[in-house]
Parts: C-alpha cells; structure tokens; sequence
C-alpha cells in the first residue's frame, strides 16, 4: 500500500513501531462477554442511550455468533440492540436479525402475520421498546408477507409508515 501511494509512509512507521498479532473476534469468543459490557458502558456514556442489561440468551447468541465484521460489527450490534431496548433488558428479537433472528421469533411472525392480530400484542409478545417497536414489527411482517412466508398478505395499511 506505500509502494501503490494509497498508505502514508510516515503514518505506516508510527504504528509500526511495536507491532501486534491480535487474532479475530470468533477465535476470542471469552472475551466477548468482556466486550458487550464494555460497548454498553461506552454508549451509554457517549450518547443519549438508556442502559440496559443483557439477557443470558443475548449473551449466548453474541458469543455463538462467527463475527465477520469482527469488534467493530460487535459494536454496532450492541449499539443497535441498546436503541430497541430503551432502557429495558435486551432481548434476542433486539439483535441485527443475521445475528438474533432465531427461528422461533420468525415464525411466530409469520404465523402472526396470516392473521388479524392487534398491532398492541404483537408489541407485548415481542417486548419491543414503544418508540421503535411499531416501525420494526411492522417492516418485519411486510417483509415476510412479501416472501410468501406469511399464510396470507397483511393490510398494512394499518401500521404507520417507517421514515
């Protein structure tokens, strides 16, 4: 990258000067743990994020999970989880769906989405935080309704639009 002009030279022998082999998050999963308590910490202190706990499923599903993005995509997982919670306890439906998107809660989508179900217990099955929540079950079951994996195409006229 120094040779092709796209790297700074200097930069390069700043941080060169004590190099370091750090392996990728999923070689690291104990130190997981670690890192989600940090993150929350972190956000909560630079933003205007509520704290919340995690759940144990939350935990085993963040450490189960392979990492491509490594700490960095660790990071905006929790991040994201953190908005959805609003200061509650952070579920596995509040995960980034490759991440927590677990079989169970997809289905009964689904299974929710052929019917007609009042938008107010589809909040209180899921837990979602009352600010987000209608936007993202409402995204979640057009989204399943348009796959096909609904037993039947919802009106969702009856949920307000995501901006």
């Amino acid at each position: 990258m120094i040779l092709s002009g796209t790297f700074r030279a200097d930069l390069y022998y700043r941080i060169s000067a004590f190099p370091m082999q750090l392996p990728p998050l999923r070689d690291r999963r104990d130190d997981i743990p670690f890192l989600i308590h940090h993150f929350i910490d972190k956000l909560t202190r630079q933003s205007e994020l509520l704290r919340a706990n995690v759940s144990a499923d939350v935990e085993g599903l963040l450490t189960a999970y392979s990492w491509p993005g490594n700490v960095r995509e660790l990071e905006n997982a929790i991040e994201y989880a953190l908005v959805l919670a609003g200061g509650s306890e952070i579920m596995p439906q509040m995960l980034p769906t490759k991440i927590g998107a677990c079989p169970t809660t997809t289905s009964r989508l689904a299974e929710l989405a052929g019917r007609d179900v009042p938008i107010g217990d589809v909040l209180n099955e899921f837990s979602f935080a009352p600010a987000l929540a209608v936007p993202r079950v409402a995204f979640v079951v057009r989204g399943l309704a348009r796959t096909g994996k609904a037993a039947r195409s919802t009106d969702c006229g009856r949920f307000p639009t995501e901006s």
